[in-house]
């Protein structure tokens, strides 16, 4: 069990990583856009950009929790099931 718990701490790190890395890619690509002309589109602007922010992160996590989840359920089912005498 304890091998298990390293696999998925290193599936996790592996995902948040690329995760991270495709948000970053992301930012640096809304960055080549041109600049928005009136104050009006900076504010929208720059609320687009605060709200992807916050989902890229909630992305990150989600991938990076996804390998313990799974092992975790997994444990838990193969740990409570009944075994037959």
């Amino acid at each position: 069990m304890g091998n298990e718990k390293v696999v998925a701490f290193w599936q996790s790190w592996a995902s948040m990583w690329t995760q991270a890395g495709a948000a970053q890619l992301q930012a640096m690509q809304s960055l080549w856009r041109f600049p928005p002309l009136s104050r009006r589109s900076a504010a929208a602007a720059a609320a687009r950009a605060v709200s992807g922010q916050a989902a890229a992160v909630t992305k990150i996590l989600h991938a990076g929790l996804a390998p313990v989840h799974s092992k975790a359920v997994g444990n838990a089912k193969r740990l409570t099931r009944r075994r037959r005498k």
